[in-house]
């Protein structure tokens, strides 16, 4: 994994706005000049620590409003992180931390116009990663400039989970650790005026609310 260089601090203000188009350059783990650094976006946080497997909490310190940060000296096995917010002190997952699911070989096909699988690309998707359960989430918005899902899990809040964009397909994807079936999303973007959006419904949901409600719903694998 290459070096990558001090974070500006524009990068910085653009995740605590829940702005930057390419979150997963930051955010998680990355190796840094001086060892390893892990980024998280936690909004309505007063606190974090970093939990690694078998190990004591470690604070981390606040980069930005909303931005939390810490370096050490080696790569960051398995972790969690333990949140203070307004709800109280809970430990999850760090979405950040999970690769993507989309292949080049989708990529491609996608290109094309050729894929026949899309059903199993796009939408929501109960899935596992790295032996934790939870949801694959995936968009086609090829001219937003960020995208996040939403949903009762991060209180329709669209800084927590802006989603990785593959520029050369147009798809936006996530996945969210530790929720299933049956949650309730939409997808917020900016678009490409710089401009917030309405929510936008997910075309390829296979679970939506009744009327009056429009959310769409996780549904079963």
């Amino acid at each position: 994994m290459p070096t990558r260089p001090a974070l500006a601090s524009p990068d910085l203000l653009a995740l605590a706005r829940g702005e930057h188009g390419d979150p997963f350059a930051h955010l998680g783990p990355h190796r840094v000049a001086t060892g390893w650094t892990v980024r998280t976006v936690q909004p309505e946080a007063d606190a974090v620590w970093f939990v690694p497997a078998g190990g004591r909490p470690r604070p981390m310190p606040r980069a930005a409003e909303g931005v939390f940060a810490i370096t050490m000296a080696d790569q960051p096995g398995e972790y969690r992180l333990r949140v203070s917010d307004r709800a109280g002190v809970h430990m999850i997952q760090d979405p950040y931390r999970f690769p993507a699911a989309v292949t080049a070989t989708d990529e491609y096909y996608l290109g094309e116009g050729n894929h026949r699988e899309l059903h199993a690309v796009l939408g929501a998707r109960p899935d596992t990663a790295l032996g934790v359960a939870g949801v694959r989430f995936a968009v086609w918005a090829p001219n937003a400039r960020r995208v996040s899902v939403v949903g009762g899990f991060n209180r329709w809040d669209g800084r927590a989970h802006p989603m990785r964009c593959h520029p050369s397909s147009g798809i936006w994807e996530i996945f969210v650790p530790e929720i299933g079936a049956g949650e309730l999303y939409k997808f917020e973007l900016i678009g490409s005026d710089g401009h917030l959006l309405p929510l936008k419904s997910d075309p390829w949901a296979r679970r939506c609310e009744l009327a009056p409600g429009t959310a769409c719903i996780v549904h079963e694998a």
